[in-house]
């Protein structure tokens, strides 16, 4: 008797052992399949956005170059007046401008993205900074009947940050912002001060996006159906996106239809105000790099 139980015993165990192992083995496969489920729905995703991608990309390049083909053959066939074969030139050359600016855009991103890029951070005053970009919008915004206000902290409030990169960031946001807004409208830059960040808001009164697209409105090459004749691509919030994160920083959007679009981004806060004199310096500084970049263009 005392054998048998022991055997029974023994057998008993040895099947709460297998029954153990059964277990965690189940538990695994279901953790395989589930991480299996994720990543395929992962990459059913990022296939859709390389649709969109080729779909957005193709559109966004067909169209200047079909218009541009078109005024070149009737400038070649037709006996055009002087006077016309200008205006044709012009709107050429217009199309070759929109085009360098896409295939810029697109190296830019994929620069970028690319882990390549390391924000060269230093101290610099941000009222001077956003005010010398505002002022090379203000042309356009008397050309599209826009006003543009800036309400800056004058004082000198220092944060760190690539200049490049942040003045790039501004640009994008100072010129979406114009284009999104109709005649009549309003853009306003302005700044808040915290005490470990900076805060910076570009507002315009243009028609707004729809909530839904909200969540998406940061995604490379995305653009919200109802913005589809502006910058399809959507390729200036995309940059203004990878710029922040490589700062660290935030950005977000606060829009709706009808009421506006309001783009928010950070910076980190300088430990130090800037001395007397600084703001001048960083005004020589943008003046002398863009000089700089005239002449390496030409």
């Amino acid at each position: 008797m005392g054998d048998g139980a022991a055997r029974r015993g023994a057998r008993t165990h040895r099947s709460h052992r297998a029954w153990g192992r059964d277990q965690c083995l189940g538990r695994s496969l279901s953790n395989n399949v589930r991480g299996n489920r994720a990543s395929i729905r992962d990459l059913k995703a990022t296939d859709e956005l390389r649709r969109e991608l080729i779909a957005n990309v193709s559109h966004d390049l067909r169209t200047p170059l079909a218009s541009l083909r078109g005024y070149i053959e009737t400038a070649l066939v037709k006996d055009v007046a002087r006077g016309e074969l200008r205006a044709h030139l012009n709107v050429a050359l217009r199309q070759t401008d929109q085009l360098g600016r896409l295939i810029d855009a697109l190296f830019e991103l994929a620069k970028l993205e690319s882990g390549t890029v390391t924000p060269k951070l230093e101290p610099f005053v941000v009222a001077e900074l956003l005010q010398d970009v505002a002022l090379r919008f203000q042309v356009r915004a008397r050309e599209c009947r826009v006003e543009m206000h800036n309400l800056l902290d004058t004082d000198c409030i220092l944060a760190l940050g690539d200049i490049e990169l942040i003045e790039r960031v501004m640009g994008n946001l100072l010129e979406n912002a114009l284009r999104y807004t109709p005649a009549g409208g309003h853009v306003r830059a302005e700044m808040s001060v915290e005490p470990t960040l900076v805060r910076v808001r570009v507002i315009d009164t243009g028609s707004g996006i729809e909530p839904q697209h909200l969540p998406r409105i940061f995604d490379r090459f995305y653009s919200a159906p109802d913005h589809s004749d502006r910058d399809r691509a959507g390729l200036g919030l995309a940059i203004v996106k990878r710029i922040m994160d490589l700062h660290g920083q935030s950005v977000r959007i606060l829009s709706g239809r009808g009421t506006g679009t309001t783009v928010e981004f950070t910076l980190e806060r300088a430990a130090a105000e800037a001395p007397t004199g600084s703001s001048a310096e960083i005004s020589r500084h943008l003046r002398d790099r863009r000089d700089h970049n005239v002449r390496c263009a030409l």
